[in-house]
């Protein structure tokens, strides 16, 4: 008996296919004549840079030491009018 897959073989994606002439010439008439596509897509969707990368990183750790700043100073508020003073 042969071992038959349970699900059909999915077809090759788009992006591993060989380009054929006839595709090439169809990209080429779609495409505008300065940029190709995929440059014009980058161009579009630019990755932030180190800096922006930073400064969005500051901004998180900023808030996170505000929230741990204010909960220091309500528990140093809470002890100071516990009974706990007393051990100090």
């Amino acid at each position: 008996m042969l071992a038959t897959p349970k699900y059909p073989t999915p077809p090759p994606s788009p992006r591993n296919k060989k380009r054929t002439r006839k595709d090439k010439e169809q990209s080429s008439q779609t495409s505008s004549p300065g940029l190709s596509e995929s440059s014009e897509y980058r161009a579009k969707k630019k990755k932030p840079g180190k800096k922006a990368k930073l400064e969005k990183r500051l901004k998180k750790l900023n808030k996170k030491i505000r929230k741990l700043t204010f909960a220091v100073e309500k528990l140093t508020h809470v002890f100071s009018l516990s009974k706990f003073d007393m051990f100090n």
